[in-house]
């Protein structure tokens, strides 16, 4: 067996292993050791993972081929590094335009409810985190890497390609970049993009922007607002604090209450309501579980003394105490 190909054995097993009820923290840090082995490990795995999570995906066979693939993929067990295989197999036989074998790839969709996060491995070895309630498109073809978000808030570990440049399209705004990390959000047409490490090249497709387009380095962030655009540096720790969702976490640092509930909104299908301009101008600070609005709500009665009532899908907070 050569290098690569046993390469390419371990990252079956590997995969197989990932898919099991019983794996474990020591499991995952063996994976993570011999994932940073080497790029090639990482590249194997990442694809292999890739295939499987949209093998996943097909609908019933449209034909005889199809048909007797997803025969042998039924009947194969769902842990079996075979099955893997035999996915690759019908991956390719049924045209899922895979990146590395057709220029006609079709966009896949994926898609968060909210409270839930998921990452998606590219078959490029990009890596996409989708936060709460965040819809994209993606198309992967030899030319064009693209991701279209629809909605919510992305965070993206591009794949250094640089004769293959990987795009984002956020309502009017384009984001092109060759291999870094960065974040995208959109909220209608309002768009923002923080980078992490690298750089960017920011686009306005409107033209409602000046036609150059814009440079952005590590920890710049930018916002489109109403059409308008604003370029500032944030510290590491800055930047750290607006990417926490990534950990499941709110860092609020000097917003008011009624900020705050917007917050936690995006994530819990329990919504805050704040009925008082008063107390919806408290301003708070710290960082929390994304989703444990209840516990958020308790902290804010015990910590300003304002009334707390939960009526099943909404927190009612106002000025003047009762019970919780």
């Amino acid at each position: 067996m050569t290098e690569l190909a046993n390469i390419e054995s371990m990252a079956a097993d590997w995969v197989a292993r990932r898919d099991r009820a019983d794996w474990s923290a020591v499991d995952q840090q063996a994976l993570d050791s011999w994932l940073d082995a080497a790029v090639t490990h990482r590249i194997a795995y990442l694809r292999l993972q890739s295939v499987w999570q949209r093998a996943d995906q097909l609908a019933a066979p449209a034909s005889a081929a199809q048909t007797t693939s997803t025969r042998l993929h039924a009947t194969l067990p769902r842990f079996s590094r075979w099955r893997i295989a035999a996915s690759v197999i019908l991956a390719v036989a049924t045209g899922l335009g895979l990146w590395i074998n057709s220029d006609e790839a079709d966009k896949l969709p994926y898609q968060t409810a909210i409270g839930v996060r998921n990452t998606v491995a590219l078959p490029d070895g990009t890596q996409v985190q989708l936060n709460t309630d965040t819809r994209i498109q993606v198309q992967m073809q030899r030319q064009t890497r693209q991701v279209w978000l629809e909605q919510g808030e992305i965070f993206l570990d591009v794949a250094h390609d640089a004769g293959n440049p990987f795009t984002v399209i956020a309502g009017h705004q384009r984001i092109t970049v060759l291999g870094t990390q960065f974040s995208v959000r959109r909220d209608g047409e309002d768009v923002s993009v923080a980078v992490v490490q690298g750089s960017v090249r920011l686009d306005d497709l409107s033209g409602r922007q000046p036609a150059n387009p814009i440079v952005m380095a590590r920890n710049d962030v930018a916002s489109v607002r109403a059409g308008k655009l604003h370029v500032a540096a944030r510290s590491p720790q800055q930047l750290a604090d607006e990417l926490s969702w990534r950990n499941g976490q709110l860092s609020l640092t000097n917003l008011t209450l009624g900020e705050a509930a917007q917050q936690f909104n995006r994530y819990n299908a329990k919504k805050l309501v704040i009925t008082d301009a008063q107390s919806e101008s408290i301003v708070i600070g710290g960082r929390f579980d994304a989703t444990n609005v209840e516990g958020f709500a308790r902290l804010v009665q015990q910590g300003f003394g304002l009334t707390v009532r939960d009526e099943g899908d909404k927190i009612f907070i106002s000025g003047k105490r009762t019970g919780f």
